[in-house]
């Protein structure tokens, strides 16, 4: 058995993340947890408004129906009074003015916006004639934090599965070696080089250069391998490259976007003889890293001693898709 049991329960929510990220997983989570914590209830009520007294019992419900086909995701009930709440995490469809309407016709009752984009000027302005109170994950988030238990397994869990689901990173003093950053470019070139030259027997590998290369946490580049054998033809459409999205933690990795794999990955892909936590899957792809000693030994090698040793990772980590490429048992069809 584990001996700190609160690290599962982390862990547990923080792979939930993963598969559980739309706004309706979010506010379906928050909905759970309130229903469990007696004490996270009143921390999300009085966030969104209310005041609510020592001891006082919040009753919060899921899918609220306001009348004229509107739902709003969340109510917050303390006595007669009653705060409504509309979750959004990248939306920008808010509704406000027909839930301002239906609210409006409630005694005791306002109205808030919980959400994890920025709102501008204009937007915040309408809110607020609609009487709607705008609010951000990132501090509502804060406000856990510094009102509820540090020691609380579940209520850690939940934030680090909001910090997840909402892309918050632990922002830090930014430090820029221009020399360090510059290896990036050169870390682009190398990949470039390599992905087309492991071309072999009746595997195709070429460049795709779409935007989504690199982004925040990670660099990179997108290809097409492609098997052919006499009249079978089948492709997939990896990225090779750095994740980065943690301090102090660099994967080199390829993955495989679900958008552009979908029967690629209609089969679960379980490569074998890999370690747990070098194989990455949740809702949005399947990816596979190499050890992290491998990576270190690479980043440590001088230029000229630092192809080779790529070029073997990466024909190592592309192994599982190569062969499920080449075998129709495996493949999820023509």
């Amino acid at each position: 058995m584990n001996p700190d049991p609160s690290s599962d329960v982390i862990a547990f929510l923080s792979h939930l993340a993963e598969r559980l990220y739309w706004e309706n997983n979010l506010s379906d989570v928050t909905w759970a947890l309130c229903q469990a914590n007696p004490n996270f209830a009143a921390a999300l009520a009085q966030f969104v408004g209310l005041e609510v007294p020592k001891g006082g019992s919040v009753r919060v419900e899921r899918e609220v129906y306001l009348g004229d086909g509107n739902r709003i995701d969340i109510a917050c009930r303390l006595d007669a009074v009653t705060a409504f709440v509309e979750v959004k995490i990248y939306n920008r469809d808010h509704h406000l003015s027909e839930y301002a309407e239906r609210v409006d016709s409630i005694p005791d009752s306002r109205l808030a916006l919980l959400t994890n984009h920025p709102i501008d000027p204009k937007e915040l302005a309408k809110a607020e004639s609609l009487g709607c109170k705008v609010l951000r994950w990132n501090d509502f988030v804060s406000y856990l934090q510094q009102r509820l238990p540090d020691d609380d397994a579940l209520l850690n869990g939940y934030v680090g599965y909001v910090r997840k689901v909402c892309n918050m990173i632990d922002m830090r003093d930014i430090r820029l070696d221009t020399n360090s950053l510059y290896s990036l470019v050169c870390f682009h070139a190398l990949v470039e080089e390599t992905i087309p030259a492991a071309s072999h027997d009746e595997f195709t590998y070429s460049l795709y250069r779409p935007s989504r290369n690199y982004g925040p946490g990670w660099t990179g580049a997108n290809f097409r391998v492609q098997y052919q054998h006499g009249d079978i033809a089948r492709e997939a459409w990896p990225f090779f490259g750095l994740r980065f999205d943690a301090p102090g933690e660099a994967q080199l990795m390829v993955r495989l976007d679900r958008d552009w794999n979908a029967k690629f990955l209609e089969v679960p892909l379980q490569p074998e003889g890999l370690e747990a936590d070098l194989v990455l899957c949740n809702g949005n792809a399947f990816g596979i890293a190499a050890p992290k000693d491998e990576l270190h030994r690479l980043l440590t090698l001088p230029l000229a001693e630092q192809r080779q040793p790529l070029a073997s990772l990466f024909r190592n980590l592309m192994k599982p898709i190569e062969q499920r490429l080449a075998d129709p048992r495996s493949y999820g069809g023509e």
